[in-house]
């Protein structure tokens, strides 16, 4: 299932709770909607891709990264605008934790950098919670 379908298929499920629903809704038959859930979106009419997307608030962006834009991921978008670097920094290391807390990928490992320079390899050993306690220690130091 490519992007697309699966962003859609989330969305009809979350939105609508059904297929039928969501057919009615815009007027399209049920098949239609079915086929294009099940083989994906590529034997289906542009137009009806379209008319989808738009019901589901889902900006074509480009067709290789579709983007959910609502009401909330826009005000998230324009309150990142208005960050410092610092800020920046604190967002997207939670957004990365959180990232592969929710796709269950390894967070142990790979490089962090404490905002302001110190950095050291995290693994889960003893050794690396003393690196970076001691980064900490020395982050404050200079304050």
């Amino acid at each position: 299932m490519d992007n697309l379908t699966a962003i859609i298929s989330r969305e009809i499920k979350r939105q609508y709770k059904s297929v039928r629903r969501f057919a009615i809704s815009l007027g399209i038959p049920q098949t239609t909607v079915a086929s294009t859930l099940k083989n994906g979106i590529s034997g289906t009419a542009y137009s009806t891709v379209v008319k989808m997307c738009e019901a589901l608030d889902i900006k074509l962006v480009n067709f290789d990264t579709p983007l959910l834009a609502d009401e909330r991921r826009v005000k998230i978008l324009e309150m990142l605008d208005s960050l410092d670097d610092v800020g920046m920094h604190t967002v997207e290391t939670l957004l990365y934790v959180e990232h592969c807390r929710c796709t269950g990928n390894d967070i142990t490992m790979g490089n962090v950098v404490a905002f302001g320079g110190e950095s050291f390899k995290a693994k889960a050993d003893a050794r690396a919670k003393k690196a970076a306690a001691d980064s900490l220690r020395n982050i404050k130091k200079r304050k």
